[in-house]
């Protein structure tokens, strides 16, 4: 999964093998990951949505997690922390 912020959401594109195979629009999406982490193959919280009960584990076998955190530009990062600043 590709996951970019655009505003207040984000855009995510789903890959397999490398290769695209599906896109949503996230309307809003956290500035921070929960004090747990991330879960990986199952909810450790609320369900992120009303059509199934958590905790919902994934039963097949996860043979790799790659999570790449890409540096913003510098003039992003910058605009950020303007903006983290302001609401002091």
């Amino acid at each position: 999964m590709e996951f970019r912020r655009v505003g207040a959401g984000a855009t995510v594109l789903l890959l397999i093998d490398g290769k695209p195979c599906g896109s949503a629009e996230v309307p809003f999406a956290m500035f921070i990951i929960s004090s747990v982490g991330p879960s990986v193959g199952y909810d450790h919280g609320s369900p992120v949505s009303a059509r199934y009960a958590g905790p919902f584990p994934f039963r097949g076998v996860l043979h790799k997690v790659a999570v790449d955190v890409l540096r913003r530009p510098p003039a992003a990062a910058a605009a950020d922390q303007r903006a983290a600043m302001s609401q002091q």
